[in-house]
């Protein structure tokens, strides 16, 4: 014969329950009885939430109120679990789960449940129309965030932004954590992204002459003095130009008068950050 399962049940006292057996054949009959005792169900779970909705990653303090338990222990319907009866944990996840706390004292045991919904956050992005950004150069940021109603930046600079896609300039060089925060069309979740933009240092532009008035053919030569140039650009105001880092050029006035001629120095980087 197949074993046998049969559940017994109480209320708030013991409760004695007789098993007899009874067995027979040709040659006679015979009786065996069994007593058991099923004591009554002496735990309760009960735990509450700080919590019971919100935005991923989302954190929720549980709280027990159990009695009578020994072992308490909780499935956060995540593929997570813990025996600590005052658990904090991060769903990192959207979705709705089933928080199911266990309570047994070693003889009786009882469960409970409470469900935890978990709102989708946005995905935060953004990029700059830059490759390489220089100082005092403007640069745009551009939200690529999809559906968010409200867009705020901080620059690293101690500067912000609300509009979606700003302008800014950095007055020097350096690495710049820049931060956006977006917040959802569709529940109000808010995320940030925090990325690293590089600014380059401009050069310094500037040169020396060893005399500014001669007669004509007046040569002059031009001792550059730039900090950090790489490349340069001469403008000798004369429709003459050079791009070599210390030109020699010669002026002349054809007239009775004296001619002044402007000249411009451009210099740029390996960056191509030009003063």
């Amino acid at each position: 014969e197949e074993p046998l399962t049969h559940t017994y049940f109480t209320d708030s006292l013991p409760t004695d329950y007789t098993i007899q057996l009874v067995t027979t054949n040709e040659c006679g009959i015979d009786t065996a009885e069994y007593t058991i005792t099923v004591l009554p169900n002496t735990v309760t779970a009960f735990f509450n939430t700080n919590v019971i909705t919100g935005c991923e990653p989302l954190e929720v303090e549980f709280t027990d109120f159990s009695d009578g338990g020994d072992v308490i222990a909780y499935d956060f319907g995540d593929d997570n679990f813990t025996n600590n009866p005052n658990p904090t944990h991060t769903f990192t996840s959207d979705g709705l789960y089933t928080v199911m706390q266990t309570v047994n004292n070693g003889c009786s045991f009882d469960t409970t449940e409470i469900q935890i919904e978990v709102f989708p956050s946005p995905d935060p992005a953004f990029t700059t129309d830059l490759p390489n950004v220089c100082q005092s150069q403007p640069i745009q940021f551009l939200n690529e965030t999809e559906d968010v109603n409200n867009v705020n930046w901080a620059f690293g600079d101690a500067n912000t932004s609300n509009l979606t896609n700003p302008i800014h300039t950095y007055e020097t060089g350096g690495t710049y954590p820049v931060t956006i925060e977006v917040t959802s069309n569709f529940n109000e979740c808010i995320a940030t992204l925090t990325q690293d933009v590089t600014v380059f240092s401009a050069p310094v532009a500037d040169y020396v002459i060893d005399s500014q008035v001669g007669c004509s053919p007046f040569e002059v030569n031009f001792n550059n003095t730039t900090a950090d140039g790489q490349f340069y650009q001469w403008d000798f105001g004369d429709n003459e130009t050079a791009s070599i880092p210390n030109p020699t050029h010669t002026f002349f006035n054809t007239t009775a008068d004296p001619v002044t001629y402007d000249v411009t120095l451009i210099a740029q980087n390996l960056h191509l950050c030009a003063d």
